[in-house]
């Protein structure tokens, strides 16, 4: 308590604002400053830097949490056991795993954000370093993801277009889904089972075992064909229209069903299991399965969720096809039925009450195949329909992956700002000077992140942006990009050249249009030469109809074999590159969303010129 009342007297004795913690407790009513203070007037320096490491766990922690920050271990039941006795913490059970949390958000907010207050400062310096650690690997989840999402479009549209597919070939098909789809979600198996409603199985048509490359025959599978009424509750979760993500298969409720007949004798311990449907009925399974336990990423359920949509509308397709076939059989015997009965009324023109018969069946027949030709035209106008369905949840899903991404991007934002209110709280303390550098190079790493999320929440605006049009002000938006960039162009003392062409009257996008310019003109700040750098951005009609921006510098130039590279994400075509590879990117999508086009001359050592074309 001491050192919480000294810290807060000279902060406020020097005229300095009052840090975030403080101006927290200052807020709260009289009551919950009186409970938070008697709490902790009773901890110990122990149990208090242990609950203040806890408060940053998230909604639980155990014991092997708290040790990756904790520097004593052999020394955490005694405060804890301390913080349970003060009812700030409590112990509970979550499957067969012993966990700990706070009793109110309320508590765990106040140590959180009294982290400058610890007794240990080695601690401070763990957490700093921790936090960094874990956004680092949420960086490359989500490189990952990106990059998985965008396979995943492309070997979904391949599949789709596949002739075996648009033909209905389904035993050509089968094989080709099996082992693209390995791609999109590895596992050890991948098979198909085909639901018969009629007599209540499951029949597996196709299995693909990845470890030896290898298609193998149904007749050397196992259990190949399941009874729905030996395996209640794994049915009624698939005909619900469930997922299935089983981690353990041979313990969760849903599958343990099938430990004794499938999983033991084929050796399988994990499994997502995805269900397609035809007309709203269960069609069948697709199977994604481990030898080994499991855990199923988010991005490999919501690749299910696709697949289950993507298998559904093959499915149609086959069955479409098979009307098709069954339309054609039926007029082709229609023709050769009608050539025979012309030829017979040649041969007995003499027995006119016979060819009237003959014709009377004939009309009869005719009537059948429109009344036939009817019925199928309803028919394939249905499969229409269910196909129009499936395209259209394809693309819900596909928004709901964008929402994801954008989603996650703003989340990862806010952790980065308690990171810098943290460091800027360490540099309070005075620290020596080399802990001074090591703190501006974690300042940096976070400042670096922060703008990777910024272009990634950039690329999503861009995409999803509505076509709101408003007069461009060049000169304004270059204004508000001298503000972001100001600092770079006097460290590397750039001398930037502007010409804008007066009344170009041009209605577009602003967001977008800026998000063009700042790129390029970022781009040509970070590849300028060392001394006597100059950049140039140019704005003017050269034609009625389309606005050109042009960005030219005499910086390090790009290498001829890279100029159709340097537009895709996260590509990087020199060492000199301080960015993320995503400025060049961000500007490929905002000129397409614009429907303009770009161009690049560039030579090595002398510079580049970058000039984009934007329709009126």
């Amino acid at each position: 308590m001491q050192k919480f009342i000294l810290f807060a007297e000279k902060t406020h004795s020097e005229n300095f604002e009052l840090s975030k913690p403080f101006a927290y407790i200052r807020s709260k009513t009289k009551r919950t400053l009186l409970y938070v203070m008697k709490h902790f007037e009773n901890l110990s320096p122990i149990c208090f830097d242990l609950l203040t490491i806890a408060s940053l766990m998230g909604d639980k922690f155990n014991m092997a949490m708290l040790t990756e920050l904790y520097p004593q271990k052999e020394n955490l039941l005694s405060p804890l056991a301390e913080a349970i006795r003060e009812g700030i913490i409590e112990q509970f059970t979550e499957k067969d795993e012993q966990f700990l949390r706070f009793k109110n958000e309320q508590s765990r907010s106040y140590f959180n954000e009294n982290i400058a207050n610890l007794h240990n400062d080695s601690i401070l310096k763990k957490i700093v370093k921790w936090q960094v650690e874990q956004f680092n690997q949420a960086e490359k989840r989500i490189q990952r993801f990106t990059q998985k999402h965008e396979e995943g479009i492309k070997i979904l549209k391949y599949l789709l277009n596949h002739p075996a597919i648009v033909d209905g070939l389904w035993k050509d098909a089968l094989p080709l889904i099996t082992e693209n789809l390995h791609k999109l979600i590895g596992s050890d198996l991948i098979s198909i089972w085909a639901y018969d409603e009629n007599q209540g199985i499951i029949q597996c048509v196709e299995m693909y075992e990845h470890t030896n490359r290898k298609h193998i025959p149904v007749s050397d599978i196992k259990a190949h064909s399941l009874c729905i009424k030996d395996f209640p509750t794994y049915f009624n979760v698939l005909k619900n229209e469930n997922i299935i993500v089983a981690n353990d298969a041979l313990n969760n409720p849903a599958t343990y069903e099938l430990t004794e007949i499938y999983f033991k004798p084929m050796g399988i311990k994990s499994l997502l299991d995805v269900p397609f449907f035809m007309e709203g009925k269960l069609a069948g399974i697709i199977c994604f399965e481990q030898y080994n336990l499991r855990i199923w990423l988010p991005d490999e359920i919501f690749f299910g969720i696709s697949i289950g949509t993507f298998l559904s509308l093959t499915y149609q397709s086959l069955q479409r096809k098979r009307s098709e076939k069954l339309l054609q059989e039926a007029n082709e015997y229609l023709v050769k039925l009608n050539n025979e009965i012309i030829q017979q009324n040649e041969e007995i023109k003499a027995q006119a009450e016979i060819i009237k018969m003959q014709n009377q069946e004939l009309q009869a027949q005719n009537a059948s195949i429109q009344y036939l030709n009817r019925g199928l035209e309803d028919l394939v106008k249905q499969r229409t329909e269910n196909l129009n369905q499936t395209t259209a949840k394809l693309i819900s899903i596909n928004e709901e992956l964008d929402a994801f991404f954008y989603h996650s991007a703003h989340d990862l934002r806010r952790p980065l700002t308690n990171i810098l209110g943290l460091l800027e709280i360490a540099k309070m303390q005075n620290p020596p000077q080399e802990m001074q550098e090591i703190l501006g190079y974690i300042k940096d790493t976070v400042l670096g992140m922060d703008a990777m999320l910024r272009k990634l929440i950039s690329i999503s605006a861009i995409l999803n942006q509505v076509n709101s049009k408003k007069l461009i002000d060049f000169e304004e938006i270059l204004k508000e990009i001298w503000l972001l960039l100001e600092r770079l162009i006097e460290q590397k003392h750039i001398e930037v050249i502007t010409q804008i062409e007066p009344h170009l009257n041009f209605y577009s996008e602003k967001e977008t249009v800026k998000a063009i310019l700042h790129n390029l003109i970022e781009n040509a700040l970070i590849f300028a030469r060392p001394e006597g750098a100059w950049v140039k951005i140019e704005i003017f009609r050269q034609e009625e109809k389309a606005v050109y921006i042009r960005i030219s510098d005499n910086g390090i130039g790009i290498p001829e074999q890279y100029h159709q590279k340097i537009f895709q994400m996260f590509f990087r075509a020199s060492y000199y590159s301080q960015g993320n590879g995503l400025g060049l990117y961000i500007v490929r999508k905002a000129v397409e969303q614009l429907q303009g086009t770009i161009s690049l001359q560039s030579e090595v050592d002398k510079g580049s010129v970058f000039c984009v074309k934007l329709p009126y």
